[in-house]
Parts: C-alpha cells; sequence; structure tokens
C-alpha cells in the first residue's frame, strides 16, 4: 500500500469538531465520576444533575468552560532567570517524574537511591536545556511516606528552576522555597503569577479519585497552575481504536476543566496529551509508539482549537536503556511535540515507559532538545541571509570556504552537539570507539562535579528546616 501524505494535519477542522459534539455527549449521557463529597456539592450547587458520585454535563457548561479558561501565565523560579512566561507559543521542556529504578551507564538497573535523586536534581540545574524541574528519581531507600516531602525539600536546597509539586501535600515546603506565603501565592495568581505547576492525575475511563479531587481544590485556591494528565490506554482503560480514544481523552480534560472554571473562572489550565496504547502480546504500556504519537498529535490539535495551553512530553521512550531505539523514539517525539505546538514538557531523562531514569539520558535528551529549538527557528529570508549577490560573486565552479559572509555566520548558523559525534570512523577509533551514551554519562559526570549549590536565603533555609521537624520530626531521614 502506498502512504499518501494525507495527514499532514491529522485531524481536520469537521474531525475536531466531532471529537468535541462526541466528547460532549458521552459527558452528558455516562458522566464523568468525582470521588469527592464537596465536589460533588459543588457542581450540585451550581444545578448539575448528579447521581451519587457521578456528575453529567451540559453542552452550555463545557462551552463556557473553554471560553473562560486562561492561556497564559507566568511561572515563577527563585531564581528570576529561570522564570518562563507561558503563552500559545511556549515550547518548555524539562525533567520527567516518578521513575523507580536507574539505569547506569553500563546498562545495569537497580533501585533508585536518595544520592541517585540528588545527584538528578544537580545535574537538571546544571544543564540550560532543562527549563523545569520535577523529580525523575523516586528513591526507594527512604520509607515511602517521606518520599514525596523529602523529594520537595531536597529539590528547594538544589535547583533554583521552577518546581512541581508531586502533591498539595507539599505546598508549604515549596512555598517557603519561594519565600511567599499561602496569602501571597493567592494574591499574585491575580495577577497571572504561579509558584510552582504540577499535575491533576484523571483514573481512565472518566474517574477524578478523592486525592485528586482535593489536590485540584488546592491548586485552585492557590492559583497553582496545574495540567490534567488522563493516560487512557488503548484496549485497557480505552477502546482500542485511536478515534474512541482521542474522544475519551478529550473528555477526561472537559470535565475536570468545567470545575475549575466554576471555582475560578479565567485560571489557565493546561489540557494534557499523554494517551497511550496496550501492547497485547504482554499488556505493557506503550509510549514510544507510532499510535502513540498519533494520540499525542490529535490532542495538540484539540487543545488549540480550545485556545488552551497543552502538556505533554519529550523524550519517551519503551526501550529499557539507552539504545538506538531510545534514541529513535525519543527523536520522534521531540519532532512530533515541537510540530504540534505542545507548551510544557516534562520527560528527559525517561526510559522504559516512565518507569526507568538515567543521567545519561538527561543529558541526550538536552541535546535533542538544541536539535528541536533549532529545526523550528524561524527561517529569515534577509538580503545578507538570502546572500544572491555572494553566490554572483563566487560563481559556477567556486566554493565559499574563504569567503567573509561564512565567518561570520559560522557559528551561529549550524547548531554543534556537545554530546553526538561527527568524526570520521579513523578519528573516532583513535578515542577508543565511545559511543553517545557513553559520552553522555562523562558528561553528566563532569557536570556534577562542577555543580554549586544555588544560593538560598539563610532565613528562608531556616523556616524550612524549622516547618520540616515541626511536621515530620525526622530530622535524619531529611539530611537536616
Amino acid at each position: 500500500m502506498v502512504s499518501k501524505f494525507d495527514n499532514l494535519n491529522l485531524l481536520t477542522e469537521e474531525q475536531l469538531n466531532l471529537v468535541h459534539e462526541k466528547s460532549i455527549k458521552l459527558l452528558s449521557t455516562v458522566g464523568f465520576r468525582f470521588v469527592h463529597d464537596e465536589v460533588v456539592e459543588i457542581f450540585k450547587n451550581h444545578g448539575f444533575k448528579t447521581d451519587q458520585d457521578i456528575v453529567f454535563f451540559t453542552k452550555e457548561s463545557i462551552n463556557q468552560a473553554i471560553e473562560t479558561v486562561g492561556n497564559s501565565f507566568t511561572l515563577m523560579a527563585r531564581n528570576p532567570k529561570y522564570t518562563i512566561k507561558f503563552d500559545m507559543n511556549t515550547f518548555s521542556p524539562g525533567v520527567g517524574g516518578g521513575a523507580t529504578w536507574v539505569v547506569d551507564a553500563d546498562n545495569t538497573c537497580r533501585p533508585a537511591t536518595r544520592e541517585d535523586a540528588i545527584n538528578c536534581m544537580k545535574l537538571a540545574q546544571m544543564l540550560d536545556q532543562v527549563e523545569t524541574w520535577r523529580p525523575l528519581l523516586f528513591p526507594m531507600d527512604i520509607e515511602g511516606s517521606l518520599n514525596p516531602p523529602w523529594l520537595a525539600f531536597q529539590s528547594v536546597l538544589h535547583t533554583d528552576k521552577p518546581y512541581h509539586y508531586t502533591s498539595h501535600q507539599e505546598l508549604d515546603i515549596i512555598r517557603i522555597g519561594y519565600g511567599v506565603t499561602r496569602e501571597t501565592m493567592k494574591k499574585d495568581a491575580e495577577k497571572g503569577l504561579s509558584y510552582g505547576q504540577s499535575s491533576v492525575n484523571v483514573i481512565s475511563p472518566l474517574t477524578l479519585a478523592t486525592s485528586q479531587c482535593e489536590t485540584l481544590l488546592e491548586y485552585v485556591r492557590h492559583g497553582v497552575v496545574f495540567n490534567f494528565a488522563p493516560m487512557p490506554s488503548g484496549s485497557t482503560t480505552a477502546p482500542i481504536t485511536l478515534p474512541a480514544e482521542i474522544i475519551q481523552q478529550n473528555a477526561e480534560n472537559l470535565a475536570p476543566l468545567v470545575l475549575c472554571q466554576l471555582l475560578k473562572p479565567g485560571m489557565p489550565i493546561l489540557y494534557g496529551t499523554i494517551g497511550s496504547h496496550t501492547d497485547m502480546r504482554n499488556m505493557a504500556t506503550i509510549f514510544g509508539s507510532p499510535e502513540t504519537r498519533i494520540l499525542e498529535y490529535a490532542a495538540a490539535q484539540m487543545a488549540r482549537h480550545y485556545n488552551m495551553l497543552s502538556r505533554g512530553g519529550v523524550g519517551m521512550t519503551d526501550s529499557p536503556c539507552s539504545d538506538f531505539q531510545a534514541g529513535a523514539e525519543s527523536m520522534f517525539q521531540f519532532v512530533n511535540v515541537a510540530r504540534s505546538g505542545i507548551n510544557f514538557l516534562p520527560g528527559m531523562g525517561h526510559l522504559g515507559s516512565f518507569m526507568g531514569g538515567s543521567l545519561a539520558k538527561l543529558v541526550l535528551d538536552a541535546e535533542l532538545v538544541d536539535y528541536s529549538k533549532r529545526f523550528m527557528k524561524p527561517l529569515e529570508f534577509t538580503e545578507e541571509n538570502m546572500a544572491t549577490d555572494l553566490m554572483e560573486k563566487v560563481g559556477p565552479g567556486g566554493n565559499f570556504i574563504a569567503e567573509p559572509h561564512t565567518l561570520k555566520h559560522c557559528r551561529s548558523e549550524y547548531m554543534v552537539p556537545s554530546v553526538f559525534t561527527r568524526e570520521n570512523y579513523d578519528a573516532w577509533s583513535k578515542k577508543d570507539y565511545p559511543t553517545s551514551m557513553q559520552l553522555a554519562a562523562d558528561k553528566a559526570e563532569k557536570l556534577l562535579e562542577q555543580y554549586e549549590l544555588p544560593e538560598i536565603d539563610p532565613e528562608m533555609k531556616k523556616d524550612l528546616k524549622h516547618y520540616i521537624e515541626k511536621t515530620y520530626k525526622s530530622k535524619l531521614k531529611f539530611g537536616i
């Protein structure tokens, strides 16, 4: 079968409207489950039909939420140079989150430790391509309930880039790191400022669990901008066909969006584009396939159809190690999200379908950020750049290597990789055949050696330690 260029935009305007209409029908007839009495009561007080914890939506309520949702905000960083102004044209890559095992440079796998987690923070701080931070590694050598607050505490100490909340229970740790009160967060949210960012995770199909309802309420109250993260998986938690999954994922974004806009009209929310599918041979959830990229692109189109900001991912792969598959799948996603216009893009450093993390992979993904940003840079057809006078001067059969125009632009026109090899075989073999994985691991090690703790106000650090001691009564485990 000959493929045709008939899906460059993937969904037509007619199909975008069809997805919207089918999503409305789904939410009006089947409804959406909110496992939280207060949330259900909020809907009742606004005249919504409910059946126990199922809420039913109207076309009017959904369209009203789409019309009011904001699509720009400023994501604050403790260091102002890392603050990010988000709008519909923002492309902001960041670290992935939640991996529980580490893949070392020799491809061996082991449980993540506190030292690994801190090294990841240090490396993310050192890499300019990493714009937003979240805990890539969840250490297995610390008590489970202390894991999220420990990560939040160490994040504040080791990086001054924008912070990520694993849950609303870390709100006080993070806001102390920003040097603000809860009241300041609320007031500054009215000015479009968000102290950190996070996710609200929808359980497919069509459910928001109690903990996520509570998290949503707290974020809305304090003006913490977040993304919805429905992760339907075709054939298990969503229908197997892609159009059906696109509709379900859309509905799983729209239902909680209505809640947010009822509570705080105009609050920016990011549309989630991270659906997947299940490999029926082994029941594994797949994130590096072409079908996943189709779901991602379609969701990005729906977000832009609604004029909403969006959250996707970068560097995702199903490979357990940094091999050819990992590089191919990671680059595939980088190009896909860049061309589809997704705004907030965590995922750097991941391996093995979210389960693994690698410092070397984080460095390799930073290289892919540079490739992607160069790929996206608009061409400028100025007289200087078109250089027709120069071509006339050199003429047929000449060359441009010694021309002043070449010398002027040779350091800026082409991206120079920091890890990927461009040497011939002889030069490469004389260096003992280093692979990109080895070079990335070496670079990670050098960056960790160069790392310095970012500045932090002594009083702020004192307040942070006091809060930890009072709340968790565990100085030793927190490294205080």
